[in-house]
Formats: C-alpha cells, structure tokens, sequence
C-alpha cells in the first residue's frame, strides 16, 4: 500500500519510496560528517587519522536514538 507507512506514522500525505526522514542512517552520517569537521583534517592522511575516532563518537544510544526518531521499533519496546 503506497504511503502506508507515512499514515501509521500520522503524516497526512504518502511519503516517497525513499525518504531520509524514515532512515536511520541519514543522522548517523550527518553527526560523522560533524565530527570530521570539527577534526579539521586538510590532507586525506589527516583525515583517514581522524576517521577513528569520529566513528568512535557514534554510541549504542545513538545508534538506538536513531532507529527511534526514524520510527523503528526496537527489541522489548512496547507498542
């Protein structure tokens, strides 16, 4: 059913096939992409330095927070 999801989640028009507002890795990327900014690495060896622990700023309750906004439910959580 087309838009079927975008009226469980209450918008009242059908969404794309593809939308970022229901993909979790949408934020994920977007706080790495902060993360490299913020590392201000100018050369691609720099950059593959800071590559590390940019990933590393990604946590489990980010991860979690991410598959919620997009509207995921998650193991043990009540409807």
């Amino acid at each position: 059913m087309p838009g079927g999801w975008s009226r469980r989640r209450g918008a009242g028009c059908a969404s794309s096939r593809y939308s970022p507002d229901f993909n979790p890795i949408e934020p994920a990327f977007a706080k790495l992409k902060q993360q490299l900014r913020r590392a201000e690495a100018c050369t691609f060896e720099a950059l593959v330095d800071a590559a590390g622990p940019a990933l590393a700023a990604l946590t489990p309750a980010d991860a979690r927070g991410f598959y919620r906004a997009a509207g995921y439910l998650l193991p043990g959580q009540l409807l």
